[in-house]
């Protein structure tokens, strides 16, 4: 009887986030590779909980979104979009490390 009662408690932390550089590069390659539309990227990035900035005068796009722990912390995960020529297709997608901040 306590195996049911131990999985119900175990259930919420499913959902707690888990630090892994690799498994979000490669959700970033694959949501947004090169070659997609410009405005396709951003609403698909946009549509996973991502703010996406433009960088100044340089063209790339900054998207960031935050991610929190049970932990006392909390981890930023950003996606920096560079656009071809005009501005039509992503043409480059780079993938900082994630930061994290806590307590």
């Amino acid at each position: 009887m306590k195996s049911p009662f131990l999985l119900l408690m175990l259930i919420p932390l499913t959902s707690c986030y888990a630090l892994n550089q690799e498994r979000f590069t490669n959700y970033a390659t694959e949501a947004v590779p090169a070659g997609t539309a410009w405005n396709q990227a951003i609403s698909r990035l946009a549509a996973d909980g991502f703010r996406c900035e433009a960088d100044g005068a340089v063209a790339t796009l900054s998207c960031t979104r935050l991610r929190q722990s049970l932990l006392p912390y909390t981890c930023i995960e950003r996606i920096q979009l560079q656009p071809d020529a005009e501005k039509k297709i992503v043409d480059t997608v780079k993938v900082p490390a994630i930061a994290c901040a806590g307590l």
